[in-house]
Parts: structure tokens; sequence; C-alpha cells
């Protein structure tokens, strides 16, 4: 969702899987973003963090690029997408006051681009 904390927002990564690689493991300078349980199972993902700044986009487009050759090639991929609330939910809060809920108007743009 491009959900990237600011601390992440700088120059200093060459590309996008060393940023994901610098959020999930974290930096000399900069703390990973924390790891939970997938619903109890022993799958992890890395938990999305938001605040009043927090704005969503798409920052891949591997994943359309991946469905239009496995479509090209004849094959019908079953993609898997959990729902704006769950996104939400599932993250968590970095600023005191603050409810993710007000995000919802900003992630469903970005819901819909996925989608369309």
């Amino acid at each position: 969702m491009g959900a990237i904390p600011e601390r992440f927002n700088s120059s200093q990564h060459g590309t996008m899987v060393d940023l994901y690689f610098s959020m999930a493991r974290g930096t000399p300078d900069q703390s990973a973003m924390e790891m939970t349980k997938w619903f109890n199972t022993n799958y992890h993902y890395i938990v999305p963090e938001f605040n009043r700044q927090t704005h969503f986009q798409i920052t891949s487009e591997q994943l359309f690029d991946e469905i239009k050759e496995a479509q090209i090639s004849g094959i019908s991929p079953k993609v898997v997408l959990i729902g704006p609330l769950t996104y939400l939910f599932m993250g968590k809060e970095t600023e005191v006051g603050f409810n993710r809920l007000e995000l919802l108007p900003r992630l469903l743009p970005a819901y819909r681009n996925i989608l369309s």
C-alpha cells in the first residue's frame, strides 16, 4: 500500500528491495518495523505503522506484471487481498490521540486502483 514510515523515506535505499530489507531488518540508523504472527500461524508479516501523515499509493507494479505474465501463459492466478479495514486493524498507530480509522478515506482510492 506504499505506507512507508517517514524514517525510511530517504535516498539511502538504492532499490525497492533495499528499502524492504531496511524496513524488515532495520539499518544501523533505524530500527526495524515490528513483525507479528499472521492470524496465530507460524507466518509473520511486517506491521504497518500509521500516523496522521500516512499516505497510500501503489509503489510497485511487479504483482500486476506477474499476473499479466501468468495470464499470457494460460494460467488464471487466484489473488487474495485483505480488505481495507483488516489492513488498518492489523497495523499500529504511532501517534498519541490518533485513530487509524481516520485513514480510511485516504486508503480507499489505493484499493480502487488495485482492483481496477
